[in-house]
């Protein structure tokens, strides 16, 4: 996700994967047509964020030492978008979004270990859902949260402004 987020910045506009399925860097799994977790980082990414306006973020905190990064958008409808990520394991984070209301709505990725072949969202196990002849897409709902935000370890969210 960290790539995904960091190369609008550096003025890149197209990021690819090598290769859907096959391969070491597949996003679904040629055993089993499993979604690996990048599948759905690249999904939520491409729902949010495809097309929307970065901007440059301030941090209070350096992130290299605390494995705190935070990037911000501008979407189609206009709406703020912040994507936060803590890569740190073992630190909890109390993270205030300025431009943001106190009320806010989020999308929470988290799972067990940054090996993790499961990714959750908002505490639900992510999978495909297969139906008669094709496979379908779970829904991806928004839930509310308040700002500051706390943001546990490993864990990716998707912050909208109200």
């Amino acid at each position: 996700m960290y790539q995904l987020c960091v190369l609008p910045l550096l003025g890149v506009p197209l990021a690819a994967r090598q290769a859907f399925v096959g391969g070491d860097y597949e996003l679904l799994s040629r055993f089993n047509s499993t979604a690996h977790p990048s599948f759905w980082v690249a999904y939520l990414y491409g729902q949010h964020l495809a097309g929307a306006a970065t901007y440059q973020v301030s941090q209070s905190v350096s992130s290299v030492t605390t494995g705190l990064r935070v990037f911000g958008f501008v979407d189609a409808e206009n709406a703020k978008i912040a994507v936060v990520l803590n890569a740190n394991v073992s630190t909890t984070y109390q993270l205030q979004l300025p431009d943001f209301a106190s009320a806010v709505l989020v999308q929470k990725l988290s799972a067990d270990s940054l090996s993790s072949g499961q990714i959750l969202l908002n505490g639900k196990p992510l999978m495909l859902i297969p139906t008669a002849g094709a496979t379908e897409l779970p829904a991806t709902p928004w839930v509310n949260a308040t700002n500051p935000l706390t943001v546990p370890p490993l864990t990716a969210f998707f912050v909208k402004s109200l």
